[in-house]
């Protein structure tokens, strides 16, 4: 099935700290812990969290033990929090009727994947895909350097991009950052939009697009403090920006067994190679 997406269309990303990629995160933290001891783990691990609690709960069917809760405090802590979390875990082995499935070779479950590619870009996907997406990554590069000319200092881990094609033409660039306590709107539109928005235009649209910075005029508060987060719950940023069907599986913390990773993967995978073909 082929598909042609809007030249009129918004499309978001978010970056490490939002709430939903932190539980994405802690999920494949604990997946990679137990396939680096046991490849054939069975895991599927979501993650509920918010307002200074963190609940694990899944399958896992594994020879490897891990540490989960201390797994998820590390990866808390390296995206770059420090408050603390009551963490409780409620884990289980897969479901033998799950198991059936999977034993014989095959998959632990049906479902829906889509794969999608275009020739717009190097990275096969739509314009305003990457470079929603770069935005991102601009915030936590910013964020992270250890270069004193292109570190911000304030920035914190909270972030969320979008941008807006109109007509094939980029329209609209926003930037919704978490940042330090008594640093100026004025201060932040500033460095935002020298040191994240501008170094991924054009010049044409330098002059010409829509460019939004914290439009609430105030993101103090981020992360789990602010908001509650689930594993799964940014699929369309995981995806293609709702510009085509999406099946509605996640991909995190799910081993190979579950087709709504590895399926998606490969159908991914068969739809670049047709367009680059």
């Amino acid at each position: 099935m082929f598909y042609k997406h809007s030249n009129n269309y918004t499309v978001e990303s978010v970056t490490s700290g939002h709430p939903d990629k932190i539980c994405d995160q802690i999920s494949d933290a604990i997946l990679d812990a137990y396939l680096t001891l046991d490849p054939k783990s069975r895991v599927a691990v979501e993650i509920f969290g918010g307002h200074g609690k963190l609940v694990i709960g899944g399958e896992i069917t594994s020879k490897g033990k891990v540490d989960y809760v201390q797994i998820a405090r590390n990866v808390y802590k390296n995206i770059g929090y420090t408050d603390k979390l009551k963490i409780s875990a409620h884990i289980v082995t897969q479901s033998p009727d799950i198991a059936m499935g999977v034993d014989t070779g095959g998959a632990g479950d049906q479902g829906i994947m889509y794969g999608y590619a275009t020739d717009e870009t190097p990275e096969f996907l739509p314009k305003g895909v990457v470079l929603v997406h770069k935005l991102a990554k601009r915030l936590e590069e910013m964020r992270k350097s250890t270069d004193k000319n292109k570190k911000i200092k304030w920035l914190k881990p909270d972030g969320k991009t979008q941008v807006t094609y109109t007509n094939g033409k980029l329209h609209t660039v926003l930037v919704s950052t978490q940042h330090a306590p008594n640093i100026k709107l004025e201060e932040i539109k500033k460095e935002i939009t020298k040191k994240i928005i501008n170094p991924l235009l054009a010049p044409i649209e330098k002059k010409t697009v829509k460019i939004l910075v914290n439009p609430t005029g105030h993101f103090v508060q981020g992360g789990f403090s602010a908001d509650t987060g689930l594993t799964g719950r940014k699929i369309m940023v995981d995806t293609y920006g709702g510009l085509i069907p999406h099946g509605g599986g996640c991909f995190y913390g799910k081993d190979a067994t579950k087709v709504d990773r590895s399926g998606a993967y490969m159908a991914r995978y068969v739809a670049k190679n047709l367009v680059a073909t």
